[in-house]
């Protein structure tokens, strides 16, 4: 098959033939339709993940068709399109191998009326989306801030907390912001026109709840405590094992474990809805073949500040 892979972490990669994987006992072979591209992929491309079995095929989120199943598999057919994370085999590639039952490496079936390239952008983007959201756990009708909500993390957040009933203030870069109320934000702050922080503490003089921050590094996160009342939450992207930071104005911060197992296994089905009936948007990171890898993670590396 063909597949885009690297001999050793940091070098672009290169389009070659690699033998077809086999399917094992409660395993699945799938030829893989679309490929999503994350940020994640160049972190592993550049071993920020820890070590890799060479050649390493690049890509985790796959949309694709099953062609055989291991040993021991009931719940899954050949010929069903499924989508998920490709953890172990990757998924810039024409086939890849998935796990049936996985919390680290969650697959599921694609429903009717959900395009291959649209299921292929949901699995890492859209399972830390909702993992976050699950540990930050804002009532209904509280406020919460997405900062780099029309990013492909930020953007399927908005949509779920604005289902769940939640205030939403999402922050954007100018010309993005009738873009980002569509979503469902309340509230847009034009980041590169207006200081965040200041824009919320004069909203809201009392702090809001939450806030699920996916661009700053730690020094600029601490600054969010500024604005969140006693008790709320912090959430940022930056620690590998995504953990939300707890942060109040007056305790300091206490670490919480991370995003249950459970809730990422069961993330797929959920967030797979947010395209049901044409409603929802996402933020497609880039639809790949194998030929275009190289160019693929050069775009999400340059991509980044444009949240």
């Amino acid at each position: 098959m063909k597949a885009f892979a690297i001999d050793r972490f940091g070098e672009d990669g290169s389009l070659r033939e690699l033998p077809d994987p086999v399917a094992g006992p409660g395993e699945l072979l799938v030829r893989v339709t679309v490929a999503g591209v994350n940020p994640v992929d160049w972190k592993i491309r550049d071993g920020a993940h820890g070590p890799r079995p060479f050649p390493l095929i690049l890509g985790v989120d796959f949309a694709g068709v099953i062609e055989a199943a291991g040993s021991g598999v009931a719940d899954f057919r050949v010929g069903e399109r499924i989508f998920g994370a490709a953890r172990a085999h990757g998924s810039y590639a024409e086939r890849t191998v998935v796990p049936t039952s996985s919390n680290e490496a969650p697959i599921a079936k694609i429903p009717a009326g959900l395009s291959d390239a649209v299921a292929a952008l949901l699995p890492i983007a859209g399972l830390t989306a909702l993992a976050t959201l699950a540990r930050l756990d804002v009532p209904r009708g509280e406020s919460l801030l997405i900062y780099g909500a029309t990013g492909g993390v930020g953007a399927i957040a908005v949509q779920i907390a604005h289902a769940r009933g939640i205030h939403v203030i999402g922050t954007a870069r100018s010309g993005k912001e009738d873009a980002l109320r569509a979503l469902g934000a309340d509230e847009v702050i034009v980041y590169d026109r207006n200081d965040v922080i200041d824009g919320v503490k004069a909203a809201h003089p009392d702090g809001i709840t939450g806030v699920i921050d996916l661009v700053n590094d730690g020094v600029a996160i601490k600054r969010l405590a500024e604005i969140v009342r006693n008790g709320g939450r912090v959430g940022d992207s930056f620690d590998r094992r995504r953990r939300v930071v707890r942060r109040t104005r007056h305790h300091g911060n206490q670490p919480c474990d991370g995003p249950d197992a459970a809730i990422i296994a069961r993330g797929t089905r959920r967030t797979r809805r947010a395209d049901r009936g044409g409603n929802g948007r996402g933020r497609c990171e880039g639809r790949i073949s194998a030929r275009g890898g190289r160019r693929g993670a050069r775009c999400v590396e340059e991509r980044q500040d444009e949240r």
